[in-house]
């Protein structure tokens, strides 16, 4: 279950299926996170996605969330802005907390099964 081709995560998830040798069949493509969710709590296959996107679902016994290797769960994230954008104190303030929470605390993602 993932999302179309450029997708971060499902070329992740990808990277994880080939490095344990499987083959995995042709993806379910889908357009929304709830879809994937939803399939996933159904049965019909994995996702890989962070772990604050499932967080709910794993709560209230949906699916069940397994942690990855470090070298498959950093994620790096950007972010892009115009550079003659009006830059406002709330956008400052967002990014200095963004910057420090990536320093202190790495984001793991999760496989859904």
């Amino acid at each position: 279950m993932v999302f179309r081709i450029g997708c971060s995560y499902r070329q992740r998830l990808d990277t994880l299926l080939t490095s344990l040798g499987i083959v995995a069949p042709e993806p379910l493509e889908f357009g929304s996170i709830e879809a994937i969710i939803a399939c996933v709590s159904a049965g019909v296959g994995v996702t890989l996605l962070p772990r604050g996107v499932v967080a709910t679902a794993a709560r209230e016994g949906l699916v069940a969330v397994h942690d990855l290797p470090a070298e498959l769960a950093q994620v790096e994230t950007v972010f892009v802005r115009r550079i003659d954008g009006y830059y406002s104190s709330a956008l400052s303030t967002f990014l200095h907390s963004v910057r420090l929470d990536a320093v202190s605390a790495p984001v793991l993602a999760s496989v859904a099964l």
